[in-house]
């Protein structure tokens, strides 16, 4: 269905009856920047915590691909998203979307290699073909204006793969499909093979994830958001959501931080 890929609602996930109000539940769509089981499994404490505060049922969704993603966001699918911020700043701009809260944790590529790669530099990249999630992961960017900075063009002196998600870009090399590989930070360290791969180097990092609400949502009902959001790390919900994410915390969205944002948005 165009509406989502996968959707747990209250009965699925088991939650008590009547545990939200009469309204009409909310949507919560959420980037598929990881797999749908895992986004599912880990983001249900968050969408409990929005359910009891709110009194309203919400559902959560996604999408199979990041593109997908975008679309719907932009179809007005979703009343209330999480997304990387580039398209968040897309989002605010095209849609009028509202900001709710940003991540503590900042978003920074890294790229790795196998222990045993004679790759050692960036510069020794050249000829060799380097892994990368899908152009629209805001860790390809990082990517690609790490190599120009060490003076390699991506696709003439490094051939790049690209791949659905960091998750699958990160084992490529392992897998012989790539001599090494961009991913996230938070995944790398989380999840990273460190017994048989190594950091190369490290991209620049910029603000984090984003929630953002629809500007169907009314003023009041985002002012409420923005609120409980504030107070999530707190409860033991936010302790359960904010360990198997590492998101930090949910912190306030400045007019600057979305500005620094725009000079991402020409390329996607």
């Amino acid at each position: 269905m165009r509406r989502s890929l996968l959707a747990i609602t209250c009965a699925t996930l088991g939650l008590a009856p009547g545990a939200a109000g009469a309204q009409a539940a909310l949507t919560f769509g959420i980037f598929p920047y990881r797999t749908p089981q895992w986004l599912m499994t880990n983001f249900a404490p968050l969408r409990d915590y929005l359910q009891q505060a709110s009194g309203r049922r919400v559902d959560m969704v996604t999408a199979p691909d990041y593109r997908t993603y975008h679309e719907r966001v932009r179809a007005g699918d979703y009343d209330i998203i999480f997304l990387a911020p580039h398209l968040a700043r897309l989002a605010e701009k095209e849609s009028q979307y509202q900001r709710i809260a940003m991540t503590r944790y900042h978003i920074q590529g890294v790229i790795v290699v196998p222990k045993a790669s004679p790759v050692r530099r960036v510069a020794d990249l050249r000829g060799k073909t380097l892994a990368v999630p899908t152009s629209a992961a805001f860790t390809h960017a990082l990517a690609l204006e790490l190599l120009r900075r060490h003076g390699l063009e991506p696709g003439r002196d490094v051939t790049l793969r690209e791949l659905d998600h960091n998750q699958n870009s990160m084992a490529a090399p392992l897998r012989g499909d790539a001599d090494a590989a961009v991913t996230g930070i938070l995944l790398w360290t989380k999840e990273g093979d460190h017994d048989r791969m190594r950091v190369l180097a490290e991209t620049r990092a910029v603000p984090g994830f984003l929630l953002m609400a629809h500007p169907r949502l009314p003023a009041a009902t985002v002012a409420r958001l923005r609120k409980i959001t504030g107070e999530f790390a707190d409860t033991p919900s936010g302790k359960a959501y904010f360990a198997a994410t590492g998101h930090g915390a949910w912190l306030p969205v400045d007019d600057a931080t979305m500005r620094g944002l725009d000079p991402f948005i020409p390329r996607f």
